[in-house]
């Protein structure tokens, strides 16, 4: 567990690809019925983090980057 954030945050290698392999990470988080797993890079976007984030749902446009920033928002970024 990374320090820092206001709720547990954890490194990893890789994030989900696709619905069977979010599904298999969401489920071994095992989230609050109000949060929802999430996996994005950090604010430098040189780690992926995995956790579960007090929002059930997340918007991402297409051709946008979500980072967790330590102050506890997901910051949204139009990618060039």
């Amino acid at each position: 567990m990374l320090d820092g954030y206001k709720f547990p945050v954890y490194t990893t290698d890789f994030c989900p690809k696709n619905e069977t392999e979010w599904k298999k990470r969401s489920s071994t988080f095992n989230c609050p019925k109000e949060t929802s797993y999430a996996c994005f890079p950090n604010e430098d976007i040189t780690v992926l983090l995995e956790f579960c984030y007090p929002l059930e749902n997340i918007l991402i446009h297409e051709g946008r980057v979500a980072v967790l920033l330590l102050t506890f928002v997901v910051y949204v970024f139009l990618v060039d």
